[in-house]
């Protein structure tokens, strides 16, 4: 799971730091934040996010994304 919004480094740029390793890349990766903007959500997919979750969300929101995630 990675808050778009965090210090230092945003979610989107480490996501794509992430991805761009060997090791870490096949690693899923959740997005999570308040701005559902298109652009936020064209970002992080761009960036190779799996799956992205608008807060404030749900259990159960949250637990149907990963399972959905987590079985591919």
């Amino acid at each position: 799971l990675m808050d778009i919004r965090r210090p230092g480094l945003d979610g989107v740029q480490l996501t794509k730091q992430l991805k761009a390793s060997s090791h870490l890349a096949g690693i899923p990766v959740i997005m999570m934040t308040g701005d559902a903007s298109k652009g936020a959500i064209l970002s992080s997919m761009e960036a190779g996010a799996a799956a992205f979750v608008v807060k404030p969300f749900t259990k159960g929101a949250l637990t149907s994304k990963l399972l959905a995630v987590l079985s591919r």
